[in-house]
């Protein structure tokens, strides 16, 4: 915050104009009571006192304060996305393949080189409806929610479907997304992409996810994204 940087200046030069001008009061002709010139200085004392407390409590208002506590109950929230997409077991099926889609920057990029050599980045996932619904329900909660940081709420809107319709499945041209144990009544569903999107996306969540964390909570805990 600019404003938290200019403080302590300011005010250093704000006291040092203040002793000046108190040095410059004594330096005068002594014309004035001795009571006045007490009172004079009490006042001035006092300025000084109140200047350095707002300093003290501006510093750490960040540590302690208001914007402290929104980012604790923000960090809160991304662990908990955090655990919910390590407990969700996303798995994928192509023709010839099977991918654990585990997130982990490095496992989601060694599997869209493997993809790549398997002909599987171009396919159009498929999913089950049931089993999806029982995912996008703590998914959704997590969309709505007001302390999810809104850097990382747009990178999960890829998990967000908006419609499915149901087909009858072409292993040569689908891939399917497994977020549960049935694998059948597959349906195609919007906004659609590739499945080597769907990698892409889930690799940029992850990286949204760290970028945040290590600019907020940079001390807090390893988080094993990479």
């Amino acid at each position: 915050m600019k404003f938290r940087k200019l403080v302590l200046p300011l005010a250093i030069i704000l006291s040092v104009a203040i002793i000046l001008g108190l040095s410059i009061w004594f330096a005068r002709p002594k014309t004035d009571k001795t009571v006045t010139q007490i009172n004079y200085i009490i006042s001035i004392i006092g300025l000084v006192g109140t200047i350095w407390t707002v300093i003290i409590a501006v510093l750490l208002y960040d540590r302690f304060g208001l914007k402290g506590n929104v980012i604790e109950r923000q960090a809160d929230k991304v662990l908990e996305l955090i655990e919910f997409l390590k407990a969700s077991h996303l798995f994928a099926k192509s023709s010839s393949m099977g991918y654990q889609l585990y997130p982990r920057i490095r496992n989601l990029t060694d599997i869209l080189a493997f993809a790549k050599s398997q002909k599987d980045l171009n396919k159009i996932p498929v999913i089950n409806s049931d089993d999806y619904d029982i995912y996008s329900h703590k998914l959704n909660e997590f969309d709505k929610d007001y302390w999810l940081p809104q850097t990382i709420k747009l990178k999960i809107q890829f998990l967000i479907i908006m419609g499915t319709k149901e087909i009858e499945l072409n292993k040569k041209e689908h891939v399917r997304l497994l977020f549960g144990n049935k694998e059948e009544n597959w349906c195609r569903y919007w906004p659609e992409i590739t499945f080597g999107k769907f990698i892409s996306n889930y690799i940029d969540l992850l990286k949204a996810i760290d970028r945040w964390m290590k600019r907020n909570h940079s001390d807090l805990i390893i988080l094993d994204l990479i």
